[in-house]
């Protein structure tokens, strides 16, 4: 074998290397980004890598003033990524979560913010966020605001907030706690959420 053809097998040998090393990488990256996709059921998918800018909506600070004498050691809010329904389309929704303790019993209490972005406001029209909600108007919170309070009597969590929307977009400011001997009343949990509501930044979202 001359010194040439050794020269050619060598290169050749460190081509196929580094061919193979470039698709070992590639589905590496392929597999990464999937798994930031958590298929949920059929009809959701959680993509992990997209925001829509809930964690810009309220801040930490008002939580923690809103809810000063209610609730304690609040953490830092934790974004869930955006949830992708099939079954709803032209709609996005993502949920910024602050997980707090109950001055009174020391009960896990959380607060969230959960946006959903529709393709256009006639779609949000068409999709009634509004069904559930109290049949009293809310000032001072996007164009409008009710407040939210399912009374299933079967779940373990009760869930205060209020809803509002504004454009193409819809909030969700809510409360779950316990519904056993639950922490905070209703009227203060009222209170808290809409002093929260009132201060957020309802154009983070566009």
């Amino acid at each position: 074998m001359n010194k040439k053809t050794k020269i050619i097998i060598i290169v050749s040998l460190l081509m196929l290397i580094l061919g193979i090393s470039v698709i070992v990488w590639l589905v590496a990256a392929h597999q990464t980004k999937q798994e930031a996709k958590e298929k949920i059921g059929i009809e959701k998918v959680l993509d992990k890598d997209r925001t829509l800018g809930a964690k810009d909506v309220v801040k930490k600070s008002d939580v923690e003033k809103a809810f000063k004498g209610l609730a304690k050691n609040v953490k830092d809010g934790e974004v869930s990524g955006v949830l992708n329904e099939n079954a709803f389309k032209g709609r996005n929704s993502e949920t910024y979560s602050f997980k707090m303790t109950s001055v009174r019993n020391e009960q896990p209490v959380i607060f969230d913010v959960n946006v959903v972005e529709y393709d256009n406001p006639e779609v949000l029209s068409a999709s009634n966020p509004f069904i559930g909600t109290e049949d009293e108007q809310i000032d001072g919170v996007g164009e409008r605001a009710r407040y939210y309070i399912p009374n299933d009597v079967k779940m373990s969590v009760k869930q205060i907030g209020i809803i509002a929307v504004i454009q193409k977009v819809s909030y969700k400011f809510s409360i779950e706690e316990p519904s056993d001997n639950p922490p905070i009343s209703e009227k203060a949990a009222k209170r808290a959420i809409l002093e929260i509501a009132k201060k957020a930044n309802l154009d983070a979202v566009k």
